[in-house]
């Protein structure tokens, strides 16, 4: 008997195609692919992370603050709650 393995193509949800074996399990095929965008996903996400804490290091900075002590999210709820007031301010001021 002769074992002769045919290609077959698989496309992932996401648009990736990848050739396999038909000896492979389509079930594997699309965990493997979804641990390799994950994997991929994750990298992006701790850069982003780290420009995040690089801001936040900047931000403290600027601030005269301490890097340890020093929230961005507070920092930014800050700005919010200013904005917001500056606008109503400015939404009196023209009623008046």
């Amino acid at each position: 008997m002769s074992s002769h393995l045919q290609m077959i193509s698989f496309s992932s949800p996401c648009g990736t195609s990848i050739l396999a074996s038909n000896s492979l399990d389509p079930v594997l095929i699309c965990c493997d692919l979804f641990g390799q965008d994950a994997r991929e996903e994750t990298q992006e996400l701790e850069l982003d992370l780290k420009e995040l804490d690089d801001i936040s290091a900047d931000l403290s900075t600027y601030f005269c603050e301490e890097d340890k002590t020093f929230k961005l999210d507070d920092c930014i709820k800050i700005f919010n709650t200013f904005c917001e007031k500056f606008k109503k301010a400015i939404q009196v001021c023209q009623t008046n």
